[in-house]
């Protein structure tokens, strides 16, 4: 796993709202979409411009812990501890406590949430969501 390739998937549930509000053109959200499954490492660039204030974040973060700015430490840093502390954008971590439809939908004791990378999942694992999405297993 690269920097590049954990901010995407911490950052890939905002494309909607950011489509919607003209942040992000169609073609863009189509590129970051396209991105999901090659697995392949995003062009730094293309994920600063698309997500211009995570990007100033994760920043100021890397010049501040005296990191790389998209290592692999500064950005689980970024988003597991410095990114959307409360409401709907928050970063939690949660242990799943069932999962329905073949692993899609991951229950636990903060609500229900999204396996759209279809990770390997199961009961007791313990996991990041950020929107209503599971983004990693811990």
């Amino acid at each position: 796993m690269t920097g590049e390739r954990l901010f995407l998937l911490y950052a890939f549930p905002c494309t909607d709202i950011r489509l919607h509000r003209g942040q992000i053109s169609a073609q863009d959200k189509q590129q970051l979409e396209g991105l999901i499954p090659e697995r392949s490492r995003p062009e730094q660039a293309f994920l600063a411009r698309c997500f211009p204030d995570a990007f100033r974040s994760l920043t100021a973060l890397a010049r501040q812990a005296g990191r790389s700015v998209w290592s692999l430490d500064n950005v689980q840093s970024y988003w597991r501890d410095n990114h959307g502390k409360v409401g709907e954008c928050r970063v939690s971590r949660v242990t799943i406590q069932s999962l329905e439809h073949s692993g899609q939908l991951v229950i636990t004791t903060d609500g229900h949430f999204l396996n759209v990378y279809d990770i390997p999942l199961s009961a007791g694992s313990e996991i990041t969501t950020h929107k209503s999405c599971v983004i990693e297993q811990l």
